[in-house]
Order: structure tokens, then C-alpha cells, then sequence
């Protein structure tokens, strides 16, 4: 039962990190989806809940570093779009 109950805290972990995901990592949590169904299925021993939860802290991480680095990457583009648009202005006013 409270192998269940892991297996049940893992896949609502992952649902919610599929949500804030993008396409790439999507398909990555989709695998891992995979994996702790067919857990499921065989009623695994308490050490492949322990790898799966490793595996998910270890994509947990990955996902949340890629979509810091995505919002970076629009702040520098906003930046860059400022920078351009104040140019232009001093260009035309000189």
C-alpha cells in the first residue's frame, strides 16, 4: 500500500511538471510516465520507487534550469528589442 501511494505521489508530481514543461521535456516525462505505469503494473519493491524518484528529482531539475533559462533568454530578447526601438528613436530625432 505504501508502495502504491509513492507510485501515486510520483505521477501527480509528474502531471504537474508536464504542465509547465515544453515539447522536449514533455516527451522525456512522458517516458518517465511510462515507466512508473508499467511499476504499477508489476507491483514494484520500494527500491524502484526510491530510482524512480531519483530519476524524476533528476528531471525535475533539468526542466526547471531549462525554463529559467528560456525566461532569461526572453528578458534578453526584450532587452535587445528596447535597446533597438531607442536607436531608432535617437536616430530620427538627431
Amino acid at each position: 500500500m505504501e508502495v502504491q501511494q509513492a507510485i501515486r505521489d510520483l505521477i501527480g508530481h509528474i502531471q504537474l511538471l508536464q504542465r509547465k514543461a515544453r515539447p522536449m521535456e514533455r516527451q522525456i516525462l512522458r517516458n518517465t510516465m511510462e515507466l512508473l505505469e508499467l511499476c504499477a503494473a508489476v507491483q514494484p519493491q520500494a527500491c524502484i520507487v526510491e530510482l524512480l524518484r531519483v530519476e524524476i528529482g533528476q528531471q525535475r531539475c533539468w526542466v526547471m534550469d531549462y525554463l529559467k533559462q528560456q525566461e532569461a533568454c526572453q528578458e534578453v530578447t526584450f532587452l535587445f528589442d528596447g535597446l533597438t526601438k531607442l536607436q531608432k528613436i535617437t536616430k530620427h530625432s538627431s
